[in-house]
């Protein structure tokens, strides 16, 4: 009686599986998730590709590391300014001249959002974030 009954159960759920209708797994939106880089036009006129995935974090652990990176953000530091973290770092190229520039958000001491921008490892200026 107990095969019968496992067996019984065992084609139910089977049944339930395969037959059952629609995938409860739903894929994320591409557009937002895509870890290709994305060339686009900016405001200003530049022409610029976005740098997503491996690059990016290749370039973003890079500039981590660096000692220009170390001391701008100890003396920052001091001055009240607090590093929002890795995950909002952006990478952008430039298309024409590829050169590569690190945008490093901060919060300064008043709540303000501001970028420290890197070029070659090195702090090139800082610019309040557009909003």
């Amino acid at each position: 009686m107990k095969r019968l009954m496992a067996m019984l159960l065992g084609g139910v759920i089977a049944l339930m599986v395969f037959a059952a209708g629609g995938n409860p797994v739903q894929a994320a939106d591409v557009s937002s998730s895509s870890s290709q880089p994305v060339t686009t036009k900016s405001d200003c006129g530049c022409n610029v590709t976005i740098l997503t995935g491996a690059e990016r974090n290749k370039i973003v652990s890079n500039l981590l590391k660096s000692e220009s990176f170390k001391q701008v953000k100890k003396e920052y530091k001091k001055q009240g300014y607090t590093w929002n973290g890795a995950h909002d770092i952006q990478v952008v190229r430039n298309n024409d001249n590829h050169a590569i520039l690190v945008g490093v958000p901060f919060t300064d001491p008043k709540g303000n959002k501001v970028i420290f921008v890197f070029y070659e490892n090195q702090l090139a200026y800082i610019s309040p974030e557009d909003n």
